[in-house]
């Protein structure tokens, strides 16, 4: 049986969400259903979206990767715990809406999850093998 890699599904679902997100965020007339609010800067709203479809490509090439450094993989986890303290702050701020808010707070909770957990057994045996 084949060896597989157990990093490329969560890394090609996350890099889907994050171009769907990216995307969603370059058409203003997409993201402000989403996001529960007018899009009062649409330059910045499509800078926004230039930055996450950049990270998506990123992500996307890092899951077709067949060895890939593992830093940045938790760079990735790092974007999601960044994202998600982002969300937590501006929520509590008041700047947006638990229905624009909770759903990518679980949905980037869920990758941090999956990805570091993964990542954590994919990379233990590597780290006992050379006495790290």
């Amino acid at each position: 049986m084949r060896n597989r890699d157990p990093l490329r599904l969560p890394l090609s679902l996350s890099a889907v969400y994050i171009l769907l997100v990216g995307i969603t965020h370059l058409i203003p007339t997409l993201s402000e259903p989403l996001l529960g609010r007018p899009v009062i800067d649409p330059a910045l709203e499509a800078l926004n979206g230039t930055a996450l479809v950049t990270v998506g490509a990123f992500t996307a090439l890092l899951a077709r990767q067949g060895s890939r450094s593992a830093a940045m993989v938790w760079a990735l986890v790092g974007f999601f715990v960044l994202a998600t303290v982002n969300l937590v702050v501006f929520w509590s701020l008041g700047e947006v809406t638990a229905r624009t808010a909770l759903a990518p707070i679980v949905i980037h909770l869920f990758f941090i999850a999956w990805i570091g957990s993964t990542l954590a057994r994919a990379g233990a045996p590597n780290a006992q093998a050379t006495g790290v």
